[in-house]
């Protein structure tokens, strides 16, 4: 995603592509969880309706990016990680 003319976020959909911290596409929710304990913020998803689709957001220390790993109830199907607020917007582009 761009924004302001520069690479604001980058989404993974697919692919064995894994954050810094090891977590991967499929991996499940308990291990991101774990992974990034008492850094998570869980949000209701957009379109997968409650109680199985969440968004579980990590943000820097400063709070001026984040990681956001969308989920089915069980396992993470997409993540996207970059500038914050960017990391937020639900339909990939501006």
């Amino acid at each position: 995603m761009f924004s302001r003319g520069r690479v604001a976020r980058v989404d993974v959909r697919e692919g064995a592509t894994k954050t810094a911290a090891g977590i991967r596409l499929g991996d499940n929710i308990p291990k991101v969880m774990e992974v990034y304990h008492g850094r998570i913020e869980v949000t209701p998803h957009q379109y997968i309706p409650e109680p199985e689709g969440k968004y579980l957001t990590v943000k820097s220390v400063n709070g001026k990016r984040a990681i956001r790993f969308e989920t089915d109830g069980d396992r993470v199907v997409t993540f996207y990680a970059g500038r914050f607020p960017e990391v937020q917007y639900v339909e990939g582009c501006l």
